[in-house]
């Protein structure tokens, strides 16, 4: 590791919080660090200095992680830093594109403002905006609306998915959405502020 990596560093979920990954339909599969791996406790931090096998974060743990639950970490690699789409109107036209309006993995330090995205595909995962492996991202002052279904997996407003840390989601606007939120898999520090559902 180097000054200036992002990491993400995980344990197996701690039932004295509680955190399981077994629920009523059975085993969350893509939840955690990774898909299928039981390491739900998840936060994403920037590498300050690194001495021999001691690295230093560019912010505290938001929670202490235990020995016995296995903690690692690993580095997060590829992304943007600091990249922006403000001020359009993304309109999903064909019911076949199985991609969300704005797909987000690995972005740090980045912002959403002022986006409108209406008539999501009837596709699993044409979501508004999805997001995986993100820190620091700053969603608001948009208007998420209208999906051509409301199935599973379908038309969620905003997805978070798996580790992504320091999310804020403030003063947006949604409506006929599945969900206007997800946050699944992981995740910490994250805010949703002053949202009209």
């Amino acid at each position: 590791l180097s000054v200036n990596d992002w990491i993400v560093v995980s344990e197996l979920g701690d039932p004295a919080v509680p955190v399981t990954w077994t629920g009523g339909e059975g085993d969350c599969t893509w939840c955690g660090e990774t898909d299928d791996t039981g390491y739900l406790m998840t936060q994403i931090v920037q590498v300050a200095s690194v001495s021999g096998n001691t690295i230093g974060l560019s912010r505290p743990l938001y929670y202490t992680f235990k020995s016995s639950l296995k903690p690692h970490l690993r580095k997060i690699s590829g992304g943007a830093q600091k990249a922006g789409v403000e001020n359009m109107k993304l309109w999903g036209s064909v019911n076949n594109r199985p991609y969300p309006h704005i797909g987000v993995d690995g972005c740090m330090n980045c912002w959403f403002k002022s986006v409108e995205t209406y008539n999501t595909p009837n596709v699993a995962k044409a979501y508004p905006i999805y997001m995986t492996y993100s820190y620091g991202n700053e969603i608001r002052d948009s208007y998420f609306h209208y999906g051509q279904g409301n199935g599973a997996d379908r038309n969620y407003g905003i997805g978070l998915f798996g580790p992504n840390s320091d999310i804020k989601i403030e003063n947006n606007i949604y409506r006929e959405n599945r969900h206007s939120f997800s946050q699944e898999g992981g995740g910490s520090g994250n805010v949703f502020l002053y949202n009209y559902v």
